[in-house]
């Protein structure tokens, strides 16, 4: 018996879900959450279909790398593991509409069918010439500001201080771009104890505090192996203060260095093709793993769109981001204090 749901965002990506009903894959189930707020109706012309549970690999003949991959012309097959995690992949019709088939143990049903799905969701973006960044984002009488930053760069903190300031919300880990153009990308907060400000605060109940006092056991317990964010749903908390999509008036690089909390931030120009060349390696580092199996299938397959991946990605960057939006680079402590946060909500407040 499976479940079957279907998602679409800003109705440029349609894809569908069908999962296991088991009750263990109900309770480790992350996917579900993290995709709530693109739940549609529309079950018309997906761009890809994810099947989530057991299954048998295709017979035919395939080259087989490295002990690993299984690849023939529009298919890949590979088992993979990280940490507890393991994971079974096979990608069908890849360079059109992908039909995807995960198996995983259920630590892999936590972390890595949710990376999957992202990454599909990306991959759909690029071939229809829109962009996706690892920024968030914030906005204020139809302008908005996006910052760019690595994981812990302060993306969530930055935007989740800037509604405290009647600031807009666009999303607090991907931003999707779009000629010049940020749409929002609502996929829920991911709250540790750097980044639980009081705007959060307010919203946690009792089990969700309780919840984060485990998590927070366990990362320490185990020397920070294992890391367990608290999801909250952002249109739960700050649905009225969500913005749909705005026109880009900056672009804030928040780069993360050794400094004290208490140094003044300077920013700094950069130059548009070293942003652009940055947010590239940026999204490259957040879905590292994806690198292998586009660079196997691209062994074989080379002028395939799934093996230019990151050279389509890099040239849709050009073309959506508009020469007149200004760029600057700022260094941040990885370690925030309110002069951080004042120092950018001025800095931002100066361009619009």
């Amino acid at each position: 018996m499976k479940e079957i749901a279907d998602y679409t965002i800003h109705d440029l990506v349609k894809f569908r879900i069908r999962k296991s009903t088991s009750l263990i894959g109900k309770h480790f189930d992350t996917y579900t959450m993290q995709f709530q707020n693109f739940v549609s109706k529309d079950n018309s012309s997906n761009d890809f279909i994810v099947e989530i549970g057991p299954f048998c690999r295709r017979n035919g003949d395939c080259t087989i790398l490295d002990d690993t991959y299984y690849i023939a012309n529009d298919y890949i097959y590979f088992k993979d593991r990280r940490k507890l995690s393991k994971w079974e992949v096979e990608i069908s019709g890849i360079n059109d509409s992908p039909r995807v088939k995960i198996a995983t143990n259920i630590v892999g049903n936590i972390t890595t069918t949710l990376n999957i799905i992202e990454f599909l969701i990306h991959y759909s973006f690029l071939k229809k010439g829109v962009s996706i960044i690892h920024a968030s984002g914030v906005s204020k009488s139809g302008k908005c500001v996006v910052f760019p930053a690595r994981s812990g760069g302060g993306k969530t903190t930055i935007a989740l201080s800037f509604l405290d300031r009647r600031f807009s919300y666009l999303g607090d880990n991907y931003i999707i771009l779009d000629k010049g153009v940020a749409r929002n990308y609502i996929s829920p907060l991911n709250i540790f104890t750097y980044n639980r400000l009081p705007i959060i605060e307010k919203s946690l109940n009792r089990r969700r505090r309780l919840s984060m006092i485990l998590k927070r056991t366990l990362y320490s317990v185990t020397g920070g192996y294992f890391k367990i964010f608290e999801k909250i749903n952002p249109a739960e908390v700050f649905g009225d203060s969500i913005a749909d999509d705005c026109a880009i008036n900056l672009i804030c690089h928040l780069d993360v260095r050794d400094m004290s909390p208490k140094e003044k931030l300077i920013p700094k120009p950069i130059t548009r093709k070293n942003l652009v060349k940055r947010l590239r390696y940026n999204m490259e580092l957040d879905m590292l793993s994806f690198s292998k199996y586009i660079y196997s299938y691209g062994y074989m397959f080379p002028n395939s769109v799934f093996s230019k991946f990151w050279e389509i990605y890099e040239k849709n960057l050009e073309h959506n981001l508009s020469k007149d939006i200004p760029t600057i680079s700022i260094e941040v402590p990885s370690v925030w204090c309110e002069n951080t946060t004042d120092s950018i909500v001025k800095l931002v407040n100066n361009h619009l």
